[in-house]
C-alpha cells in the first residue's frame, strides 16, 4: 500500500471542491484517511481539509493523484517543479503539463508563480530570467523554452465565485426548454454593463443562425449601442449577413415572411460574389454597395471582426481566416481582454473559442439543442452557462433589457 497527503483549501464556497475530489478518489479504486480539517465561520473564511490517499500500487496512486490535483487539491510535501527543455519547435517533451484553463501557480526555487492566462490545454513555460510562468500552446513552443512537466509543484487554485457578477450563481448549470429566461436574460443584461464598466470587453461568437432566424436585427443595434466589444463568427454569418441586407433572405428565403424567393438560392453566391468583387467587406461599405447588416455596424463602428473560413464555404471571404492554426493565434491574440463570451448558435466555433479563453471569463452558450448546450457546459470549463433558445429570441429580449427597443 502506497500513501500521499493532499489539502483542499479555499473559502468555505469552494467546498465542491472537495466533493470532486473525493468522487475521483472512490471511482479510481483508491482509499482516503482525513487527517485534518478547519472550516471557516464566514463563506468567505479560509477553510482547508487534509486527506491521506491510499492505493495498491504506485502506478494507481500516480493516476489518482494526477487527476484529483487538476481538480484543485494540493500535494502537501510539493517540491519545485520539474522542467524539461524543447528540443524543437513546435514539439513539447513527453509528460508534459497540460493546463485545465483554470488559475494555475508553479513552483519555482521555493516560491509559487501565478501561470498568467492559463489557456486549457496549453503547456507552462518558465522563464526563470524574468521570474514567470506563462501558458504556451503547442504551436508556440520554441526550442530552447523551458517547460513544466508531471503535476509535482504545480497547484492548481480555483477561485471563489464572484459575488458582484451576475451570472456566478448560474455558470455549470444549463436553463432547459420550459424554464423562465427573463430574469436570467436580465441578469446577462446587467453583467454586459458591470463587464464593460470593468474595463473589459464583452466578446460575441455569432453563428448564421443568427442572421436566418430573424435576430440580425437586433444584434446590429447591440453593436451600435456599443454593447459588443469583439464579435467572432463563420464566414457563414457574414455572407448570410450581406445577402440579407441586399434581398432581404439569407439561404434565399425571405427572413421576415420565411418563404423561399424566386431563385433564391441564387442571392447567397450573388452576395458572395460582390463582396469578392468590392475587394473586401470594408471596400463594399466605402463604395455604398454594402449599406445595412450586422458586419456594416461592426465596421463603421470599429468593433473588431474575426472571421473564420470553412471548407463548407462556397467560396473564401477576403477577410475570411482560412488556416486553423492561424485562426487559434488569432483567437489567443485577439481575445485577451475578453470579460464576458456571448456564444450564440455558435456550434464548433463555440467549443474553439473555450479554448481561447480562460476558466475565469464568464461565458454564456445559446443555442435551440439542448445537445449543444450540454456539449459546450460538460466540457470540464465550470464557468460556463447554457441556455436553451433560439438565437432569435434571445438576441431580442437581450436587446430590449439593454434599452435598444
Amino acid at each position: 500500500m502506497v500513501e500521499e497527503l493532499i489539502d483542499v483549501r479555499g473559502p468555505l464556497l469552494q467546498m465542491p471542491t472537495l466533493g470532486k475530489v473525493v468522487k475521483c478518489i472512490i471511482q479510481r479504486g483508491a482509499d482516503f484517511e482525513v487527517e485534518g480539517f478547519d472550516i471557516g465561520k464566514a463563506p468567505d473564511a479560509p477553510s482547508w481539509v487534509r486527506l491521506r490517499v491510499k492505493a495498491k500500487t504506485e502506478a494507481e496512486l500516480s493516476a489518482c493523484l494526477d487527476e484529483v490535483t487538476r481538480l484543485g487539491a494540493h500535494l502537501v510535501d510539493a517540491d519545485d517543479a520539474r522542467t524539461e527543455r524543447v528540443d524543437e519547435d513546435g514539439l513539447l517533451p513527453e509528460g508534459f503539463y497540460s493546463l485545465t484553463g483554470l488559475p494555475t501557480e508553479v513552483r519555482v526555487n521555493g516560491r509559487c508563480l501565478p501561470v498568467e492566462r492559463p489557456l486549457p490545454t496549453a503547456a507552462i513555460r518558465v522563464d526563470q530570467g524574468r521570474g514567470k510562468a506563462l501558458a504556451v500552446s503547442l504551436e508556440r513552443a520554441k526550442k530552447g523554452d523551458r517547460v513544466v512537466v508531471g503535476r509535482v509543484g504545480v497547484r492548481v487554485a480555483p477561485e471563489a465565485p464572484d459575488r458582484t457578477r451576475e451570472l456566478s450563481a448560474l455558470v455549470g448549470t444549463t436553463l432547459s426548454v420550459g424554464q423562465t429566461r427573463g430574469p436570467v436574460i436580465v441578469k446577462i443584461a446587467r453583467e454586459i454593463e458591470r463587464t464593460h464598466g470593468r474595463g473589459e470587453q464583452v466578446l460575441l461568437v455569432a453563428g448564421p443562425a443568427v442572421v436566418y432566424s430573424g435576430g440580425g436585427a437586433y444584434a446590429q443595434q447591440l453593436v451600435r449601442d456599443h454593447h459588443v466589444s469583439v464579435l467572432v463568427a463563420p464566414s457563414t454569418l457574414a455572407v448570410y449577413d450581406v445577402e440579407s441586407a441586399l434581398f432581404g433572405t439569407a439561404r434565399g428565403v425571405y427572413i421576415a415572411e420565411n418563404l423561399p424567393a424566386a431563385q433564391g438560392s441564387q442571392n447567397t453566391v450573388h452576395a458572395l460574389n460582390l463582396i469578392r468583387r468590392a475587394g473586401g467587406l470594408r471596400q463594399a461599405i466605402d463604395s455604398g454597395a454594402l449599406t445595412g447588416g450586422i458586419l456594416h455596424a461592426c465596421i463603421t463602428a470599429d468593433v473588431p471582426v474575426i472571421l473564420l473560413g470553412s471548407v463548407r464555404d462556397e467560396a473564401a471571404l477576403p477577410e475570411a481566416i482560412a488556416d486553423a492554426v492561424k485562426a487559434r493565434e488569432v483567437l489567443r491574440d485577439q481575445l485577451q481582454q475578453v470579460g464576458l463570451a456571448l456564444m450564440v448558435a455558435a456550434g464548433d466555433l463555440a467549443k474553439a473559442t473555450l479554448l481561447a479563453l480562460p476558466c475565469p471569463v464568464q461565458k454564456v452558450c445559446v443555442d435551440v439543442s439542448e445537445y449543444q448546450v450540454d456539449q459546450i457546459v460538460s466540457r470540464g470549463d465550470p464557468s460556463v452557462f447554457g441556455l436553451v433558445q433560439s438565437a432569435e429570441s434571445f438576441v431580442r429580449e437581450l436587446a430590449r433589457n439593454l434599452g435598444a427597443w
